[in-house]
This record gives C-alpha cells, sequence and structure tokens, in this order.
C-alpha cells in the first residue's frame, strides 16, 4: 500500500525520525546527492558561499535558518558561481561568453538576494552586566562591590610621613621696567627714543 502525501508531509525531522530514512544533504554529510565530485574547486566553493550566506543571515549557526531560506540560499549560490565561472571565462579572454545570459543571471540573482534580505544580520557582542560580574570572579578579580567591603573593614591609610621635604611656594616675580628698544643699522646700535 503507498503512503499518502498528507503521510509523508506530516513525519517530522526534529529528531525522532531516523536519520539513516534521510537522504545525507538532509542530515548535513553532504551538500549534493552521490555522484558529484564534492572535492572539486567549485563544490568547495559552493560550500564556502552557503556557509557565509548562512552566517550573514543567522550568526548563531544554520539550524536558526527556516528550510525555505537554506533552499533560497542555495539557489542564490548556484546562481553566484555560475556568473563566476562566466567571470573567470570572460577573463580568460573568452568571447563567446553571452553578456545577455550573464546580465540575466545577474538580474536574477540580485532579486533572490533582495527575497533573501540583502542586510547582514548583527549579532549582539555587548556583554551583559552579569556576564563582566562573571568573568572578573573566574579570573579571581575582585569587583567594586568587593573592593567597598574590604575597604570599610581595613584601616585607613596612614598619613604621609613628616620627613618627606617640605615644597615652598614660589615668590612672586616683580615687574620688570620697560628698556628701550635697539634697532641694528650697519653694526651699530641705535637708540629709540620712547614714545611720549
Amino acid at each position: 500500500m503507498l503512503a499518502s502525501h498528507s503521510d509523508v508531509i506530516a513525519k517530522p525531522l526534529n529528531g525522532r525520525c531516523s536519520t539513516t530514512n534521510r537522504s545525507r544533504v538532509t542530515n548535513g554529510k553532504s551538500v549534493f546527492f552521490d555522484g558529484i565530485d564534492q572535492r572539486s574547486s567549485l563544490a568547495r566553493r559552493f560550500r564556502d558561499l552557503v556557509a557565509m550566506h548562512s552566517h550573514d543571515l543567522s550568526p548563531h549557526g544554520p539550524e536558526h535558518l527556516t528550510v525555505a531560506q537554506q533552499q533560497l540560499i542555495r539557489r542564490i549560490v548556484s546562481l553566484e558561481v555560475q556568473l563566476e565561472v562566466m567571470e573567470g571565462r570572460m577573463i580568460d579572454g573568452d568571447r563567446t561568453v553571452d553578456i545577455e545570459i550573464f546580465a540575466r543571471i545577474s538580474s536574477h540573482l540580485r532579486r533572490m538576494l533582495e527575497t533573501l534580505g540583502l542586510a547582514r544580520v548583527k549579532k549582539d557582542v555587548t556583554p551583559t552586566l552579569g556576564d563582566i560580574v562573571a568573568k572578573h570572579k573566574a579570573a579571581g578579580r575582585p569587583t567594586d562591590r568587593d573592593r567597598r567591603k574590604a575597604a570599610a573593614t581595613t584601616q585607613p591609610a596612614p598619613e604621609k610621613p613628616a620627613s618627606e621635604p617640605r615644597v615652598e611656594p614660589m615668590p612672586a616675580v616683580e615687574p620688570v621696567e620697560p628698556v628701550n628698544s635697539a634697532v641694528i643699522d650697519a653694526g651699530h646700535a641705535v637708540a629709540m627714543a620712547e614714545p611720549a
């Protein structure tokens, strides 16, 4: 007896289903179906781009992405890899690359990226106050509260000993009377009269 479509869809993928009944792609063991050399440069580039886009969308890991987001990422990466291959051929001097096809793929890629979301989701890396206190305690450093407690229980610091030399303030400088200006002319000093 064949299973109905609703029976197939109703089976959960939340860990209660046997992983041996799922494909290697679903289990994350492989990026592609069998028969594809996953060591090729294009396969490695595909994996790298999938990982980068997944991280951009969810810094906490790809398991936080929906299946639709994961599938969009794979389609986007397929287009990106195809465009990179075409770019490489153009740079290598191949004039058979169809620019119209290249432009269409680029346009589709832009629309798919807009659907997925072009903006990178920023991860909040600001530590909370509790994180900072826990880090200080783990490092054995006292917190401000510990320092205040220690200061309240200890004796005040003794005053400086009297044997240190005392620095006297500098005396006030008396004003100096203005002096006539001298102009040097051909090696001779000529006194100028002060204006009256």
